[in-house]
């Protein structure tokens, strides 16, 4: 196996989700060199290791992502959701099982979990469970303002490509 270079982090998928991690890694983490793999760009990895891989391509596109990932880097994020729809069991074993031969971590983006505010609101929940009676959700969005540009051609909008209120939305079932 090649030895990794700790300065090396893949990016699959170049549409905003992508942009941002390039941004932000590359602001905030300038020692490390971003390579980013993108139809758009049309950009092939080559065979070298990763201290991480961020899959950010469209949802339909994960599992396929993951399974190639899984052979660069042992720590993966993939953006939410993880898939675009069930997968079958051996799928899902295959998958399951070379993350643990190989000692892959992997975290899917749901980042408000870690957000101070719901850390802290779940300590209280957690503290106050016995006297929880109901509890109600609401969220309110507008396709339209998520990102420029015509958002009826946008991933997002698209069931085919992963998108959909369910998959795109699914911030709020993770924190609940």
């Amino acid at each position: 196996m090649k030895k990794v270079n700790r300065e090396n982090i893949l990016i699959t998928g170049y549409g905003s989700i992508g942009k941002k991690h390039k941004y932000i890694i590359n602001k905030f983490y300038p020692q490390f060199k971003t390579n980013v793999i993108s139809n758009h760009l049309k950009k092939k990895c080559k065979k070298e290791n990763f201290s991480a891989c961020v899959i950010s391509s469209s949802a339909n596109r994960h599992k396929n992502d993951l399974l190639k990932m899984m052979k660069f880097s042992k720590n993966i994020l993939i953006e939410k959701p993880l898939f675009d729809k069930p997968i079958n069991k051996k799928i899902e074993n295959k998958i399951l099982n070379q993350i643990k031969k190989k000692k892959i971590n992997v975290t899917v983006g749901y980042c408000l979990r870690y957000h101070p505010a719901i850390i802290f609101l779940k300590k209280f929940i957690n503290k106050q469970s016995k006297n929880i009676l109901r509890l109600e959700v609401n969220t309110k969005t507008y396709l339209p303002l998520w990102r420029t540009g015509d958002y009826r051609k946008q991933v997002s909008a698209r069931k085919s490509s992963g998108g959909g209120v369910l998959n795109e939305l699914s911030h709020e079932i993770d924190l609940l």
